[in-house]
């Protein structure tokens, strides 16, 4: 995870989408997009008992390593240093 200052929060995503890293399109919590999940009961009660990672999906970008990388990790996470 990297934590950027907020003026180079813009710089950071340029520069790894610019080395190859592709946006990748799910929540930190779940694995899905947090725009896709539905409102409904059952996500209510699983934001309301983990809190932390809704926080983290609201103020991140989540990133896919190249495919010519070969190392374990699989995402790269930046997180605002701002934080709503």
């Amino acid at each position: 995870m990297f934590v950027p200052s907020e003026s180079d929060f813009d710089l950071a995503v340029q520069k790894l989408m610019e080395a190859g890293f592709r946006m990748a399109p799910w929540s930190y919590a779940r694995g899905v997009d947090p725009q896709l999940l539905p409102d409904d009961e059952i996500n209510r009660r699983i934001n309301a008992k983990i809190p932390g990672y809704k926080m983290i999906d609201s103020n991140s970008l989540r990133f896919q390593f190249p495919t010519s990388f070969t190392c374990r990790e699989r995402v790269v996470l930046i997180r605002s240093s701002y934080v709503t």
